[in-house]
């Protein structure tokens, strides 16, 4: 029987947890290329989450020895981002055939239908206030709706 490999996170300042913090680990795509990443939320804070995978190696953590054990870096991270590629998608072909923007209500946006792996993370953590600081927003009276502001956001000094 193989041993479990223990893994060692290390925060960028001060660990944001406690022993009463909730804590879970999401699958996501990465927001710049799609690729599979993972992220750490803790009490509504997001964290992407980077291996290194030097194997064999051997950690020095309080004062203990842990060997052949992976070590995760933990940098905060703007849920902004996550949100990015599923507003840019909502789009229409439009009566003269561009692409056009469109309203889309936060529950539809966040849908597994449309966000796929991204819909648990981002339903533990985007609030409306993320989603006006990058889009236009109506209030439908039962319900918000959302679109995205290219002049709201700047990326590498693109849109996308």
């Amino acid at each position: 029987a193989q041993a479990a490999r223990r893994r060692v996170v290390i925060f960028q300042g001060p660990s944001p947890l406690s022993k009463d913090s909730n804590v879970s680990i999401c699958k996501a795509p990465w927001p710049k290329d799609g690729s599979s990443a993972f992220f750490l939320v803790a009490d509504g804070e997001v964290f992407e989450l980077r291996e290194a995978d030097d194997n064999p190696s051997s950690w020095i953590c309080n004062q203990s020895i842990i060997s052949n054990g992976n070590i995760t870096y933990a940098a905060r991270f703007d849920r902004c981002f996550l949100l990015l590629p599923l507003l840019a998608s909502a789009t229409q072909r439009g009566d003269d055939g561009e692409i056009k923007r469109v309203f889309r209500s936060d529950s539809d946006l966040l849908s597994a239908d449309h966000a796929g792996e991204s819909s648990t993370l981002l339903r533990k953590v985007v609030t409306r206030s993320d989603f006006e600081c990058l889009c236009d927003a109506k209030d439908l009276g039962d319900e918000f709706v959302f679109r995205l502001n290219d002049d709201k956001y700047v990326v590498a000094g693109t849109t996308i």
